[in-house]
Parts: C-alpha cells; sequence; structure tokens
C-alpha cells in the first residue's frame, strides 16, 4: 500500500492527527463502560477475548439478546473481541476509538491531498488544503459522540474503509 512509505508532509499529518484527537478526547480514555457499551460489549458472550469467538461474531447480532434490533455489524463485534485479547478494561476500548479517529483524520489528509495536488483552493495550494481539511474533520464536534462511546467504533470503522478504499 503507497501510504505505509510515509513522506515528509504525511508524517507531520499523521503526527498531527495523533496530537489532536489526543487532545480533544483524550479526556474519554478513562471513561468507563456505559449505556450501549454494556449491552453491546460486556453481556455479549462473542466478545469474551477468546480467539476461538472471533468468527462467531459473524454469525450473531450486535446486540446479542435482541436479534430484533435490525443490526448486524459483525466486523465491529469481532474488533471488540480482538480489543479484549488485550484489555478487558474499557481504557483499552477507549484508546482503540481515539487511534481510529486520528487514522480517519489522517485519511482525510491523504483523500484531500489526492484531490487538491495541483489546485488552489481559498488561496492554499495542495498540502495546505489537505492540513486544512484534515484539521477540520478532527475539530468537528459531530464525531464526539463517536469516538467518545466505545459503540460509536461502528462510524469509526465505516469511515475508516470507505475512505481508504477511495485513496
Amino acid at each position: 500500500m503507497k501510504f505505509l512509505n510515509l513522506h515528509k508532509n504525511e508524517f507531520i499529518a499523521l503526527s498531527l492527527a495523533l496530537g489532536l484527537s489526543f487532545v480533544l478526547y483524550g479526556n474519554s480514555i478513562k471513561g468507563d463502560f456505559v449505556s450501549d457499551d454494556k449491552l453491546v460489549i460486556v453481556q455479549n458472550p462473542f466478545v469474551s477475548g477468546n480467539f476461538s469467538d472471533f468468527f462467531k461474531a459473524f454469525s450473531a447480532p450486535y446486540y446479542y439478546n435482541q436479534p430484533h434490533a435490525g443490526l448486524y455489524r459483525p466486523l465491529t463485534t469481532a474488533s471488540y473481541n480482538l480489543n479484549k485479547v488485550f484489555s478487558s478494561e474499557s481504557f483499552g476500548f477507549h484508546l482503540i476509538n481515539v487511534l481510529l479517529s486520528a487514522f480517519n483524520g489522517f485519511l482525510v489528509f491523504l483523500l484531500a491531498s489526492r484531490f487538491t495536488s495541483q489546485r488552489v483552493t481559498l488561496g492554499f495550494t495542495g498540502k495546505r488544503s489537505a492540513f486544512l481539511a484534515m484539521i477540520l474533520f478532527l475539530l468537528l464536534p459531530i464525531h464526539s459522540e463517536a469516538v467518545s462511546a466505545i459503540v460509536g467504533r461502528a462510524e469509526l470503522l465505516a469511515l475508516f474503509f470507505s475512505v481508504l478504499y477511495m485513496i
């Protein structure tokens, strides 16, 4: 993958995205499992931290005891299980969400770089426009629920894979 070979601007963008994400959402890392987190993670037997349960997430509904809720998010549930292999505390789950937010910001930078490489936008050229797009994206307050709530990982993963595909 070409984005793994980072150049100077990309390294700066990734560092800035990580820094901004931790400044903006670092306070959520100390949070506990609340609300839907308990239903989706704590009370779900497929989020056990065992590798044997990893693929069981692909045959179960998102809300384990509520199969008629209509939600099917197997990759998200599998990511919770993988997360629990390393840490069963809420700290690890929140940390992954903050990191996903940073990587999403970085992917927005790469996507914007791709579209603005030869253009001048609002007086900014190429990389500057991409930096501006990334910073504005990370600063949007609408992202706070997706990052701060552990179950918001579904939205973070959806954006991650969507933008990754477009790059």
